[in-house]
């Protein structure tokens, strides 16, 4: 630790206290020495630690569903919540490295924390308060050590479509099934998919055009029900997906 700094009767000093551990409550004291060589009395006071929780109503939706995410910030001395602080939400995409601020805002009376959003992709999220000194919003007076809460990830999947005009044909026709991928994967596999004795098995397969749709042409070979689906395959921040199940009846 640093000695006093001798300063003149008229002078003020501050310093700063650095590389402190996230969430750790600190005991600080501060006094002056003056020309004399005589001590002030030692003045105290504390950091005190902050604990952020994160919490989600899901963690696996379908592209173009909303969810909510939660959280709570609270002393870790007492387990009050903390009403007021100033927080940030961090999200970062699946398959980047870099956190992005999302949203800012501030905690409830009891230090409660929400946010809604509509995810395009797989995202980790992360509420981040970075502490305050005493007094403002802060009605407690006591300096807070902020933290960010642990990471949510909330993993999206894919929408796939289907269209078949026909349920019905007769032997030695076709149908076509067709339909999109949301949001856009252009260039990704699918694959038609049948039903074969309980098992659901690849069949046939394309490439999604740039609009992000394909068409697969059915024609059985012999007369029954068949069962068909289109999956589409997971990436780094999309789920592997399904259609509907489409029935095609040969006679």
């Amino acid at each position: 630790m640093q000695s006093p700094l001798r300063q003149s009767a008229a002078s003020a000093v501050s310093d700063y206290v650095g590389n402190l551990t996230p969430g750790t409550t600190y005991s600080l004291s501060a006094w002056t020495l003056d020309t004399s060589g005589r001590y002030s009395p030692r003045v105290t006071t504390r950091a005190v630690g902050t604990r952020t929780t994160i919490s989600s109503n899901v963690t696996t939706l379908y592209y173009g569903q909303s969810f909510v995410l939660t959280g709570r910030l609270t002393r870790v001395d007492s387990g009050a919540g903390v009403p007021g602080a100033l927080v940030e939400l961090q999200a970062r995409r699946l398959g980047t490295t870099s956190f992005q601020v999302v949203a800012t805002g501030r905690s409830s009376s009891t230090g409660g924390l929400s946010a809604n959003f509509i995810p395009q992709w797989g995202t980790e999220y992360k509420w981040v308060y970075r502490g305050s000194s005493g007094g403002g919003q802060n009605s407690s007076g006591d300096s807070l050590i902020g933290q960010a809460s642990p990471l949510r990830t909330i993993s999206v999947t894919s929408l796939v479509s289907t269209y078949l005009p026909v349920d019905k044909i007769t032997l030695g026709q076709s149908a076509v099934l067709s339909g999109t991928v949301a949001p856009n994967h252009a260039g990704q596999a699918v694959y038609l998919q049948r039903l074969d004795n309980g098992a659901w098995k690849d069949v046939a397969g394309t490439k999604l055009s740039s609009t992000s749709a394909y068409s697969f042409t059915l024609k059985p070979s012999a007369k029954g029900t068949y069962y068909y689906r289109v999956r589409k395959p997971g990436d780094v921040d999309h789920l592997v997906s399904y259609s509907n199940r489409r029935t095609l009846t040969v006679s």
